[in-house]
Parts: C-alpha cells; sequence; structure tokens
C-alpha cells in the first residue's frame, strides 16, 4: 500500500489529537488520584506525559543528588518535563506561568518557585526561597539564560542567582540539553522559542512521529572566586557536552496548513 503525503498528513493529525487526549485524560486522573503538592507527584506526572506525547528521553551521566543546584540550557517546556520525569526538582521559572489557566495553579501546588525578572527586588525573594528549598534537602533547577533558545546556541547566562550555591554551599551541576526530531528540525519541532504560540507547538510536536531529548550532567568545580566566574564556568561547560543527536530518518513531508488559524510550517 502506498502511503500518498495526504494520507500521512491525515495520520499525523490523527497522532496529534490521540496523543493530546491522552496526555489531558492522564492528567486529569492525576489529579484525582494524587494532590498536585504531594511528594514525587510532579515527576510521576512529567513521566506519564513524555510517554503520552512521544518525547524519547536519554539521560548521560549521573543523575543529580539531593540539594544541588542544577543549571540548564533552555529549549522549552519539553526540556522541563524530561528533566522532571528522571528526577525531582523545584524549577525555577518564570512568573507568567502562574497565570497560565489550569497550568499555573497545578504548578504553584506542585512547588515551583515564580519569578518576577523586570523586578530587580524579587530576586532577593527568589534567593531566599531557593536557599530553602536546598535546605530541606531538595534539588533546585533553573535557566540561566532567562528564556527559551531555538537549540542552536547557548545564550549568554543571567548571574544572579549562582550566588545561592556560595550561600547554600551545595554542589553544581550543569544539564546540557539537545532536541531531535525526525521528520524536521529540532528548532521547528521540539524547542519553544520566539513568538511561537504554545497550543500550535504542542500540537506539531504531537503530530511529529518520533522525538526526543538528550540531557548530559555534569559536576562543576565550585571553588570559582565569585557568581561571574561559576556562571562563565556552567555556559562553557554546556557548550562543550551538549549532545550532538544522531540525524534521524525522515519519515513524511512537512504538513500543510490547518483550518483554525493552526499551521504547520512558518
Amino acid at each position: 500500500m502506498t502511503i500518498t503525503p495526504g494520507l500521512r498528513a491525515v495520520m499525523a493529525h490523527g497522532r496529534a489529537l490521540g496523543r493530546l487526549c491522552a496526555i489531558l485524560s492522564w492528567s486529569l486522573w492525576c489529579v484525582a488520584r494524587r494532590s498536585p503538592g504531594s511528594p514525587g507527584w510532579s515527576s510521576w506526572w512529567a513521566a506519564g506525559v513524555c510517554r503520552r506525547l512521544g518525547v524519547q528521553v536519554e539521560i548521560r551521566g549521573p543523575l543529580p543528588e539531593r540539594a544541588t543546584l542544577v543549571v540548564a540550557n533552555h529549549l522549552g517546556y519539553v526540556d522541563i518535563l524530561a528533566l522532571l520525569s528522571h528526577c525531582p526538582v523545584t524549577f525555577v521559572a518564570k512568573c507568567e506561568i502562574a497565570r497560565w489557566p489550569v497550568v499555573g495553579r497545578l504548578a504553584a501546588q506542585a512547588g515551583l518557585i515564580f519569578i518576577n525578572r523586570q523586578r530587580l527586588r524579587d530576586v532577593h525573594r527568589v534567593k531566599s526561597a531557593m536557599e530553602e528549598a536546598l535546605a530541606a534537602g531538595h534539588t533546585v533547577a533553573y535557566f540561566p539564560e532567562g528564556t527559551s533558545s531555538n537549540g542552536r546556541s547557548v545564550l549568554p547566562f543571567r548571574t544572579g542567582l549562582f550566588e545561592v550555591a556560595f550561600a547554600a554551599g551545595v554542589p553544581v551541576v550543569t544539564a546540557a540539553i539537545s532536541g531531535w526530531a525526525a521528520d524536521a528540525p529540532p528548532d521547528d519541532r521540539v524547542c519553544w522559542h520566539g513568538d511561537a504560540d504554545l497550543l500550535t507547538h504542542l500540537y506539531r510536536l504531537a503530530a511529529t512521529r518520533h522525538h526526543g531529548v538528550i540531557i548530559r550532567f555534569g559536576r562543576l568545580d565550585r571553588r570559582c572566586p565569585e557568581r561571574r566566574a561559576l556562571a562563565a564556568m556552567a555556559r562553557q561547560t554546556i557548550i562543550a557536552t551538549r549532545p550532538v543527536p544522531a540525524p534521524a530518518p525522515c519519515y513524511y513531508p512537512r504538513l500543510p496548513w490547518i483550518k483554525g488559524g493552526l499551521r504547520w510550517s512558518r
């Protein structure tokens, strides 16, 4: 049987709808079964979302231990799910997420630390919250780039929150993250960046047959004199150790426009 481009498009749309329905059902079941604030809930939920979204997560290097500060480059929501699915971490996230319908409330109940990057005073509050979480034995993760990228390069790091490593006396672990997709460049399917609409990107990712994330962990030497040197070392380590995914086969061509505003190609 010959699979025409039109049939492949129909199959992709069906795959996307099936995966998104499965994610919604899983999320509702998780909320009904356990409180989002209970220990391990976020990792349990994220692992299920990754499976249902088709995200293949590959971990290289030892997972971070408890009471560790994890710094990573940022590709979008996919790397958050990938990290959570393998290690329970408390994320520092932008305050805009708290205003997202449903997701914001779940994130707050799961213990996310929200930061308003437009207010310098808010950094001191976030530092205190991070230090308290680390003192309680939690692993805290954040993205020093301050925003997500297209995955082709690592953006400059903001250095303010690196002071937490010195104040709390905890080890620093880098997480170098790369994405891949079978039928398109990863910056088009895996990375959510720029002005891309969240729902459009999620639908496009769910329609992709094979895609995934590779995370390589590495431990930093914390004997740096100050936070700027530590931030520079962390960025260089992530650049040097960022995994290079093997070329994935192409299973079907880029898909046409979808009625109702969602589209596949930019």
